[in-house]
């Protein structure tokens, strides 16, 4: 088995995918964080001398949403790439690129494995991709609040004013209770 496509008798199958906000080619992983769009892109390629009837599908896992724009040969197309989609007739010596996008929904750093698979008169193949999630920076933005800016800065202060006026408190209430 070659990493990239694996290849049976009479029909290969190659997952790429890439970043959709990067200018970037087709890789067999890429580096990603919580709410990014990756684009994914599967080739299936009849090798045969003859048409074989083909359909093709993507396990997301739950770390990634399938979001849809599914296309196929450059048409938009109907259906779930999750689900399973028909390809059709593949000619003998052609394929067929299928193009759909999905989200990263994880807050964790961890790598996952997008695997797509097809099916041609009874043979199965299927090829993998990669995704490195890292934790995202989206807690940077609740502590860009004001007050919580503060409380950061000033919380062992502010804990040592809170045991001083305990303390001051409960020497007081001492002091006044005795004769």
């Amino acid at each position: 088995q070659v990493c990239g496509s694996i290849q049976n008798k009479n029909l290969v199958i190659s997952l790429f995918g890439k970043k959709q906000a990067d200018n970037t080619s087709w890789a067999k992983s890429v580096d990603a964080t919580n709410n990014d769009e990756i684009e994914f892109l599967i080739v299936v390629k009849n090798i045969t001398n003859g048409a074989l009837n083909a359909t093709v599908s993507a396990d997301l896992t739950n770390n990634i949403a399938y979001t849809g724009n599914l296309n196929i040969d450059g048409a938009s197309a109907a259906g779930s790439i999750v689900s399973g989609i028909d390809l059709g007739s593949l000619a003998a010596n052609s394929s067929k690129v299928v193009h759909f996008t999905g989200t990263v929904q994880s807050q964790n750093s961890q790598a996952v494995q997008v695997i797509a698979s097809t099916n041609a008169n009874g043979m199965f193949d299927s090829d993998f991709f990669t995704v490195n999630i890292t934790s995202s920076a989206s807690t940077a933005a609740v502590s860009d609040s004001p007050f919580l800016e503060f409380i950061k800065n000033w919380y062992l202060w502010i804990i040592i004013i809170g045991v001083l006026i305990a303390l001051f408190v409960i020497i007081f209430r001492r002091l006044s209770t005795n004769p």
